[in-house]
């Protein structure tokens, strides 16, 4: 775990909320508070992706098997920050700045897969819950905090190193 602070936040924030550079992360929760408080919880709804599913089967010509529902058991399907961005710059923009603001985003499945590689840590993707940047905006300073979570009892700090660094890398023009 490393935290970060940002001396940079207009250009950070616009990096954030006005460009595609962290389009690919998933989302777990965005908070923002104004005059009111906002949340947005990042997990999509089973609800929803059943009914897409079915939407898509329909148009194809096929049927939903939901005989095979249980691969999905016990994972989070998430949004991507791309998808619900531009809600969060509606959010912030304005004359004022937010009182506070945290956005919590996860590597994709993909990048985590390489970050795994990159650093030689012997895990699989499986064994890793994921990586994650905790960014929070309040009173003016902004913080970015990593963080890694492993499903397996390891002593090998190998992939929180290679995480916190790649992440370092990410916001050196920042800091």
């Amino acid at each position: 775990m490393t935290a970060i602070e940002i001396t940079d936040v207009k250009g950070f924030m616009g990096k954030l909320l006005a460009s595609d550079t962290f389009d690919e992360y998933l989302i777990l929760e965005a908070v923002i508070t104004k005059a009111n408080t906002f949340t947005i919880d990042g997990r999509l709804s089973e609800e929803y992706l059943a009914e897409m599913n079915n939407e898509v089967l329909a148009a194809a010509g096929a049927e939903n098997d939901d005989s095979r529902s249980g691969e999905t058991a016990g994972t989070m399907r998430l949004q991507t920050w791309g998808n619900v961005r531009n809600i969060c710059y509606d959010l912030v923009k304005g004359k004022t700045l937010p009182i506070y603001m945290k956005v919590v985003l996860q590597s994709s499945a993909a990048a985590t897969a390489d970050i795994i590689s990159r650093s030689g840590a012997g895990l699989s993707p499986e064994d890793v819950a994921g990586l994650y940047i905790n960014i929070t905006y309040d009173r003016r300073e902004l913080r970015c905090v990593t963080g890694t979570s492993i499903r397996t009892f390891t002593l090998d700090k190998s992939l929180e190193h290679e995480w916190d660094g790649y992440v370092a890398r990410v916001l050196k023009e920042y800091s």
